[in-house]
């Protein structure tokens, strides 16, 4: 009774010890954890109702596709972005890292272009930028976000076509507002 109490708690700690995740060059496990985390909320109701809407649109969950590094891709002349030696366009996420290892910029893309959240992080790794892409083309509000963590200015998409923009300084104060004209 003892060995098969014994061969199971073995198969149990090498079953939930083995990852389900593909092995990304250039992406460690926490890194997997980070991207993956970063990847599905935004810090705005409206992007998070888009991103809701387009990541029903993937065939599989958006945090199932891989996850590659910047260096491992390339843009070709049709504008899509491919990894490298290979023939269809990327679906996934990539990442660019800092010299010093510190995430720069994540983003999903879908057959070659920016299709879900793009997030840029200023070196402590607070937010410095977020948008949301639809095939391409920013959708909803984009966000910037001064050093100190205060927003510093949103602009508002729909369908690739810029709508507007608030503008605060760095303590917070709004210092400009301009809409366009819904005839425009």
């Amino acid at each position: 009774m003892q060995t098969i109490a014994f061969f199971v708690i073995v198969f149990l700690y090498f079953y939930t010890s083995c990852s389900q995740e593909p092995s990304e060059q250039g992406i460690t496990k926490g890194d997997l954890r980070l991207e993956k985390e970063h990847a599905v909320y935004s810090q705005n109701e409206k992007n998070n109702q888009i991103l809701q809407s387009l990541y029903a649109e993937f065939a599989k969950p958006i945090l199932s596709y891989p996850v590659i590094d910047y260096s491992l891709t390339e843009q070709r002349e049709d504008g899509l972005l491919y990894r490298k030696s290979h023939g269809m366009p990327y679906t996934g996420q990539v990442v660019l890292k800092g010299k010093d290892g510190f995430l720069i910029m994540n983003c999903i893309y879908s057959n070659g272009l920016p299709h879900g959240k793009m997030e840029r992080f200023h070196k402590d790794d607070s937010p410095l930028m977020e948008a949301v892409y639809i095939n391409g083309n920013l959708a909803g509000t984009k966000i910037s976000w001064w050093g100190n963590g205060i927003i510093k200015e949103e602009e508002y998409w729909d369908k690739g076509q810029y709508q507007g923009k608030s503008v605060w300084d760095r303590f917070g104060r709004l210092i400009r507002k301009e809409l366009v004209p819904p005839d425009s």
